[in-house]
């Protein structure tokens, strides 16, 4: 799991897949171990370099993914159409007590 440092202002969580491939759902649940640790919303945001990053969008707009309601159910989240991406950053924007997630993502290769 991954819990944020209390004094980053702006945190994100980063994969590095080592090459571009499509991305087509996460999975993201809390800490597990304390049952109120959880991240409420995030956004998710894609690079193919590393250096210039673009917001998963939704109707023209960064998305907001708001499906965690505790630390121990899976919520699950479809990127439709799917990311294209070398690399992924998880960043967080509201949490209860704790930004606290395990997460898992899903590609497929074409």
């Amino acid at each position: 799991g991954w819990l944020k440092e209390d004094s980053d202002p702006d945190p994100w969580l980063q994969v590095d897949f080592e090459y571009s491939r499509p991305i087509v759902a996460i999975d993201s649940l809390g800490a597990g171990h304390v049952d109120v640790w959880y991240v409420n919303t995030y956004r998710i945001s894609h690079s193919q370099n590393g250096l210039q990053w673009m917001w998963y969008e939704y109707s023209g707009s960064p998305k907001i993914f708001d499906r965690n309601v505790n630390a121990f159910e899976v919520a699950r989240s479809v990127f439709d159409p799917p990311i294209e991406a070398r690399f992924l950053r998880f960043h967080p924007l509201t949490f209860n007590l704790y930004a606290s997630v395990r997460w898992e993502l899903f590609t497929c290769d074409l």
